[in-house]
């Protein structure tokens, strides 16, 4: 897999690669970091994503492509690093789902939390992707954990009340919009969910 890999991409996008793995991966002290922290290795961090997130990667050319076994291989490599990376995290979730592998995010988001369970954002996130799956008990759950670590982040309340709509809990979706609505929420469509549904649509379209 990893001969065929390269062949789709320039032997100096595989030496930056091989140059920025080994500035990374001297220290085993440079695994696990939590994204949140103030005091984070933001060297790391820039080395990451400049080489597996960055507009122009091969994540992304992978990911037009409709690459996604191959793509997803940067997703990995960025959570190996930085756990919690909470657009790591979502375009794992995308991808997952493309695959028609819905599974595959569940253990990274385990993680993270296990990991860094102070973060509201990340319970948010596994939340919302729990809910996506239809995995909605679990989801409201999750949910209800990021509005307590955080009572102002909007988004988990926004998510909270999609969830509950979803289960046929109309009063309590109801309550949660309206939290979610006074801290100011707008539903965005994130560039990663909008690539996502269309690239679904288009697979679903396809003669089988």
């Amino acid at each position: 897999m990893t001969f065929k890999r390269l062949g789709k991409i320039s032997s100096a996008s595989v030496l930056a690669g091989l140059l920025a793995l080994a500035g990374i991966a001297h220290s085993q002290e440079k695994l696990n970091n939590d994204y949140f922290a103030p005091d984070r290795d933001n060297s790391a961090l820039a080395t990451v994503e400049r080489y597996h997130l960055a507009p122009g990667t091969d994540f992304w050319k992978m990911f037009r492509a409709r690459e996604y076994h191959y793509a997803i291989q940067d997703m990995y490599f960025v959570l190996r690093y930085f756990p919690n990376h909470p657009k790591a995290l979502t375009l794992l979730g995308s991808l997952a789902r493309l695959m028609k592998q819905p599974s595959l995010p569940i253990s990274h988001f385990q993680k993270a939390i296990t990991l860094f369970p102070q973060h509201a954002i990340t319970h948010a996130q596994f939340g919302n992707y729990l809910a996506a799956i239809d995995q909605v008990d679990p989801a409201i759950e999750q949910l209800k954990e990021a509005v307590q670590l955080d009572p102002k982040l909007a988004v988990a309340y926004g998510w909270l009340a999609e969830a509950y709509a979803k289960k046929g809990e109309a009063e309590l979706a109801r309550e949660a919009a309206e939290q979610a609505r006074q801290l100011g929420y707008r539903k965005p469509a994130s560039v990663p969910e909008q690539q996502t549904e269309a690239l679904e649509k288009r697979e679903d379209a396809k003669p089988k």
